[in-house]
């Protein structure tokens, strides 16, 4: 599958849309969260979905080889699309039928996701690829 930086995500009526920056925590990065050796793989691209009852999790990276990181930068300067391994693949299922928030207007950016959307897909992409919005990746499963 190839997608481009800034694709439509194509959710069932895709109420919203919009943009997303995050800043990892400093002492859990994503990497470790998600259970990557960061010696062997650049994590590149999270994929976080709740989808009804379905949620997952997907990481994308590069190989990192003999100890040096691609330049993914310069690759999507050239125009060459930067193909991505799928080495976290998670998947659980909820309840949708939640009870409504204990107070409202919610307090808290937790409470809102939680209770205001069944269908929700967030990429988040490196943030050196982020001023590249022409940038092409090719995602594919780990052997």
């Amino acid at each position: 599958m190839t997608s481009q930086f800034g694709d439509s995500l194509q959710i069932f009526r895709e109420d919203w849309s919009g943009s997303i920056a995050a800043d990892e925590v400093d002492f859990h990065r994503l990497a470790v969260l998600l259970g990557v050796d960061e010696s062997r793989w650049y994590l590149v691209r999270v994929l976080i979905a709740v989808l009804g009852s379905t949620q997952m999790v997907e990481g994308y990276a590069v190989p990192i080889k003999d100890g040096i990181y691609p330049n993914l930068a310069e690759q999507a300067n050239r125009g060459e699309v930067i193909r991505l391994t799928r080495i976290v693949d998670v998947e659980w299922t909820d309840d949708t039928n939640l009870q409504l928030p204990t107070r409202v207007p919610v307090k808290s950016a937790t409470e809102f996701l939680k209770h205001g959307f069944k269908r929700m897909v967030l990429i988040l992409t490196r943030g050196e690829l982020s001023s590249l919005p022409g940038t092409k990746f090719e995602m594919v499963s780990a052997q």
